[in-house]
């Protein structure tokens, strides 16, 4: 389900979002998240989301697009990692590794992004939204 909230065409949100993305590709430098490389997650298409999410109960979705994009609209979702929290390694280190992981932000550059450095942590079974949320409209 899509839920949108009235800031969707905010000016000052798009500004926000511009600024979020030169911090994001600071951030994910700085906690070594590695880009499209070595790929170890399996990327799907909102009907496989659709399905994996149906199929195993245990699955856990994780939207990591910054709040004020959270606010814009989104899927429902278990957890809320957003990449430009600088605590989110901690965060990450304390989920339970043996669970599969469903991951969106807004295009599937970024979900991709955390798929692989949780896959250098020892996550085995990730997935990722490919074209994120704006594929899933």
């Amino acid at each position: 389900m899509l839920l949108l909230s009235e800031n969707v065409c905010c000016p000052s949100l798009w500004a926000e979002l511009l600024v979020s993305k030169v911090i994001f590709k600071l951030i994910s430098e700085r906690i070594g998240i590695m880009f499209r490389t070595n790929m170890k997650y399996e990327n799907v298409t909102p009907q496989k989301f659709k399905e994996i999410q149906e199929s195993d109960e245990k699955a856990i979705v994780i939207d990591c697009r910054t709040k004020a994009e959270v606010e814009m609209g989104a899927l429902e979702y278990d957890l809320h990692l957003d990449l430009m929290n600088p605590s989110i390694k901690t965060t990450i280190d304390e989920l339970d590794k043996n669970k599969a992981y469903i991951v969106y932000c807004r295009s599937g550059s970024r979900s991709a992004s955390l798929c692989n450095y949780m896959a250098s942590q020892g996550f085995e079974k990730l997935y990722n939204l490919a074209g994120g949320i704006m594929s899933y409209r």
